[in-house]
């Protein structure tokens, strides 16, 4: 059976300013549309939150989150630098 489903976690706050994480989203938005095109099924906050302002805090989403990663067979982290981020808490699920 084809494993599909991944889900990604991707740093959104610890960034410098605006501009250093629009590059880095830029290249995650990349690398997920690649791997729709290779028939994965993606999730990933990175699509929906632009910046800082856009995201839900970790206390709000954490479950959410959580049963994502349950129903994922894939579990990628994108972590491009020393940054405390809710994405830990992800990898230690």
């Amino acid at each position: 059976m084809k494993k599909n489903n991944i889900f990604i976690a991707a740093p959104i706050s610890g960034f410098s300013d605006l501009k250093e994480y629009s590059e880095y989203r830029d290249s995650v938005l990349r690398c997920i549309q690649y791997l729709r095109k290779c028939s994965y099924m993606i999730y990933s906050e990175v699509e929906r939150v632009i910046g800082e302002d856009d995201y839900d805090s970790p206390s709000n989403s954490v479950l959410s989150d959580f049963e994502r990663i349950e129903n994922s067979d894939i579990f990628l982290l994108f972590h491009p630098k020393r940054v405390q981020t809710s994405t830990l808490i992800e990898l230690g699920y």
